[in-house]
C-alpha cells in the first residue's frame, strides 16, 4: 500500500472569487465562513440583526394572514346577506 501526500497551499479570502459569484452553494459556504469569523460583539450584532428580520416577517406574515381572514369574513357575511334577499 502506498500513500500519497498532497500539497495544498493555504489561500485566504476576503471575498468571493468571481467564478464562484452566483452559485448558491459556495454562496453560502462564503456567508457561512464569514459568521464564524465574527468577533463575540459582532455576532451579538448579527444575531440581534437576524432576530429583528425574523420578528418583522412574522408580523407582517400575521397581519397578512388576518387580512385574508378578516376578507373571507366579509365575504361569507355579504353572500349570507345575498340569499337571505
Amino acid at each position: 500500500m502506498s500513500t500519497q501526500t498532497l500539497n495544498m497551499s493555504e489561500e485566504t479570502f476576503t471575498a468571493i472569487p468571481v467564478f464562484l459569484r452566483g452559485k448558491p452553494a459556495y454562496e453560502k459556504v462564503f456567508e457561512m465562513a464569514e459568521v464564524g469569523n465574527l468577533t463575540p460583539k459582532e455576532m451579538n450584532e448579527y444575531q440581534q440583526s437576524l432576530k429583528i428580520q425574523r420578528d418583522n416577517y412574522n408580523s407582517m406574515l400575521s397581519a397578512k394572514n388576518e387580512g385574508k381572514a378578516e376578507g373571507m369574513e366579509e365575504e361569507r357575511a355579504k353572500a349570507l346577506e345575498e340569499k337571505k334577499k
